[in-house]
Order: C-alpha cells, then sequence, then structure tokens
C-alpha cells in the first residue's frame, strides 16, 4: 500500500515539474521526467496517463524538427488508445491531431487530411468548440495547399467551408478582431480565385472592419499599458526619495551622538560625510532628474505612437466608406471584376500607410548586422512575414510567443515555420531555432 502510494506520488510529481521544464523551453530536462513518468505509468498499469506522456514527448520532438521520432511517439500514443478503446475522446482528438501535424510538416497532405476528419468527428461528439476551430482552421490550411499543387474547386470549395466554420468560433470563442479579419481575407482570396468576384468583393468591408476593430483594441490596450507603466515607475522614485530622505536623517542622528563622545574627531568625520552626501545627494539628483526625462519622453514617443494609430483608423474609415459606395450591386461581373481592382489599388495604398516592418528591420540590423542579407543568400524566396519569424527566432522566441506578437494562433506560427525550413532546404535532423541562432 504504501509502495503504491510512493509510486502514484513520483507519478504526478515527475509529470508535473516535466511540464514545467517543457513550459521554460528545457527540452532535455522534460524529456528525462517524462521518460521516468511513463515507466512508473507502465508500473501501475495506468493507460491513459501512458498516453498523455507520449503526447507530450512527441510534442517535444517536433519542436525540435525530430519529425520520425516525434511520429513514432503520437502513432504509440494513437495505437495504445485504439487497442484499450479510452472513453474519453478528447485522447484520441489530441492523437489523432498530433499525427496530422507532423503529416503537414512532410507536406503530406492527403494523409494529414485523414487523421484531421477523424479529429473533427470526435470534437463534434465532445462538443468542444475549442477543438472544432482548430480542426477547422488545420482543414482549410490542408485544402488550399492541396489545391496549390493540384488545382481543383472541390479543395476551394472545402477551404472555403471550413473558413466560415471557423468564423462562428472565431466570433463566439476567440473574440480576436485581427484573426476575424484574416480569415474573411482567406475567404476573398479563394472565392477571387474561383472567379467569384463579387462574392470577394462583399467580403472586404467586413474585412477592412474588423481590421479597424483590432487597431482599436490595440491602441486601448497600449494606452492601458502605458499609464499603469508611469505609474509605477512614479511610486518608485518617491518611495526612492523617502529612503533618501530617511537615511539622511539617521546620518545626522549618528553624527550628533558620536558628537557628544568625541566632539573634536567626529568634527572631521562629520564634515567629510556631509560633503560625500552632497556629492551622493547631487549624483541621486541627477539619476533621478534622468529617469523621469526618460519616462516623459517614452510618454511622449508612445502618445506620438497612439497618434499614429488613430490616424491610421481615420484613413481606413474614409477607406472603408469608399469601398461601400463602390461595392454597389452590380450584374455585369466585367464591372464587378473592375470595382474589386480598385478596392485591391485602394487596399494596397492603405497598407503603405504602416511602416512598422521596415522600423522593426533597421532597429533589428543595429544589433544584428546584415543577418537578412546573409538569410537572403541561403533563400532568396522568403517573404516578409518569414523575415519576421526568422528575426524572432533569432532573439530566442518560442513559437507561443511569436504566436502573442503576430496576434495569430500558434498553429499559424507552426505551419509558416514549416514553409521556411523547406525554403532553407533543411533536413529532418535540422533545428531551424539553433540554425537561424547560428546565422552570424
Amino acid at each position: 500500500g504504501e509502495e503504491l502510494q510512493f509510486l502514484k506520488f513520483e507519478l504526478y510529481s515527475s509529470f508535473g515539474i516535466a511540464l514545467i521544464y517543457e513550459g521554460k523551453a528545457m527540452s532535455e530536462e522534460a524529456l528525462q521526467l517524462y521518460v521516468r513518468s511513463y515507466e512508473i505509468a507502465q508500473k501501475l498499469e495506468n493507460s491513459l496517463h501512458q498516453i498523455n506522456v507520449l503526447r507530450r514527448i512527441g510534442g517535444i520532438h517536433r519542436n525540435e524538427d525530430r519529425l520520425d521520432s516525434a511520429m513514432n511517439y503520437f502513432r504509440m500514443a494513437m495505437d495504445l488508445a485504439v487497442s484499450l478503446d479510452i472513453p474519453d475522446k478528447t485522447v484520441k482528438l489530441r492523437t489523432y491531431i498530433g499525427v496530422g501535424l507532423i503529416h503537414i510538416d512532410r507536406a503530406e497532405y492527403q494523409e494529414s487530411l485523414k487523421y484531421y476528419k477523424q479529429a473533427r468527428k470526435l470534437a463534434q461528439d465532445a462538443e468542444s468548440n475549442s477543438d472544432l476551430y482548430y480542426t477547422d482552421q488545420a482543414m482549410s490550411y490542408i485544402y488550399q495547399q492541396m489545391h496549390g499543387e493540384r488545382p481543383n474547386p472541390i479543395y476551394l470549395d472545402s477551404a472555403i467551408y471550413y473558413c466560415e466554420s471557423m468564423l462562428k468560433y472565431e466570433q463566439e470563442i476567440v473574440q480576436q478582431p485581427y484573426l476575424i479579419s484574416q480569415t474573411y481575407q482567406t475567404i476573398a482570396y479563394l472565392e477571387e480565385t474561383k472567379g467569384n468576384y463579387k462574392e470577394a468583393l462583399k467580403t472586404w468591408p467586413k474585412i477592412l472592419q474588423w481590421r479597424d476593430s483590432a487597431l482599436t483594441a490595440n491602441s486601448i490596450r497600449d494606452i492601458r499599458e502605458l499609464n499603469e507603466k508611469y505609474e509605477t515607475e512614479k511610486k518608485e522614485q518617491q518611495i526612492a526619495l523617502q529612503q533618501e530622505k530617511l537615511e539622511k536623517e539617521s546620518a545626522v542622528r549618528n553624527g550628533l551622538i558620536a558628537g557628544s563622545l568625541l566632539l573634536i574627531v567626529i568634527a572631521g568625520l562629520v564634515i567629510n560625510r556631509q560633503k560625500l552626501n552632497i556629492r551622493n545627494k547631487a549624483k541621486e539628483k541627477e539619476l533621478t532628474e534622468l529617469k523621469l526625462e526618460k519616462t516623459k519622453d517614452e510618454l511622449t514617443l508612445r502618445e506620438q505612437e497612439l497618434l499614429t494609430y488613430a490616424i491610421t483608423i481615420s484613413q481606413k474609415n474614409n477607406l472603408l466608406h469608399n469601398v461601400k459606395e463602390v461595392a454597389k450591386k452590380s450584374d455585369d461581373l466585367s464591372d464587378a471584376n473592375s470595382r474589386l481592382k480598385k478596392i485591391n489599388v485602394e487596399i494596397e495604398n492603405g497598407y503603405s500607410l504602416s511602416e512598422q516592418w521596415e522600423e522593426f528591420r533597421q532597429r533589428f540590423e543595429k544589433i544584428h548586422v546584415q543577418f537578412f542579407d546573409k538569410l537572403a543568400e541561403l533563400a532568396t524566396d522568403l517573404t516578409n512575414t518569414d523575415r519576421r519569424i526568422c528575426a524572432y527566432l533569432k532573439l530566442g522566441l518560442s513559437s507561443k510567443q511569436i504566436a502573442n506578437l503576430q496576434n495569430v494562433s500558434v498553429e499559424s506560427v507552426e505551419v509558416r515555420r514549416s514553409q521556411i525550413r523547406k525554403k532553407l532546404q533543411l533536413s529532418k535532423e535540422d533545428n531551424l531555432s539553433s540554425f537561424i541562432m547560428g546565422i552570424k
């Protein structure tokens, strides 16, 4: 009985600490504890825990671009779940998703689609909206890639269907305006690819509407964070000044006590101490003024950035008004195509209002000189989004952190990383993050 309790304690302790290590990107330490947890689960005949551990190990191998090893662990988890007929549908669901992801990494889209269809059915049975959203997003991407390899209107229809399914979950669950605008933009692109210019034309006002909502939400969040930062620094300055005052009073008090004992000797020490205090006070005052000035400069800079956001929103609202005027109902297909091209021109002009990427690139290259030039020598077909993600990897950011910065899902970042690997012609054994960090 005591041995059994000890094994259970060690099982959950090892698994919990491994999760912490994995969250801190300490992969090797996490793997060691996961393996230990798996061995204990086997002794306890805890099949559900074995499956979960195998999935975690497979996930680490996938993040390290060891796709063959990752596939082996996910298949072990899947075989165990199927053979034991685990009643918890989410266990099989997540395992199917893991196998499907690795097939996407390998550009094996037909195989990936097979597992995602099974995962989607399990998500429907479990009434898990978050898993349905995730599988719909992946299946839309898969059909788009299949159409790119072998054009087929059925693939486009399927991609549009899953995008429209995603919108319901994005609006009810995710509630991120920028992601919603991206989904509408994907639908517009797919409709235009099919030649349905009228449908594509109808989608553009929604794209602009949700994109403006995203800009407004970001501006409000920036203002709140700026105010909190300013108030915190202000309080820190007040505490520092109060502490300086107390230290000075303490020094004077100690000087008076000592002066009563050895007046002549201490008199010289007091004078020297006063001189030192004056110099320290002058330095501290200068440092305090520099910190306050820095805070004010940062506040002014952020206010200017927010003003730019406001101007951008205003200009895009005007653009939205123009789009609504242009997007009047027309039965003439050529006329609809002409209107769509006009909207595209206006949208492109709107894009030119933002120079965040250029500003980021200039600042980044001050630290990592000629990084993008060397990257271009390795792969000439990298897009701006590819280069941006490479820069984030150079800074040591994880896929989850990049997803937060880009305001996209972790799945989108993982897919983009897979595409970058292909463009850089990396082998399965090469680690993308390590490769990027090695570019000097």
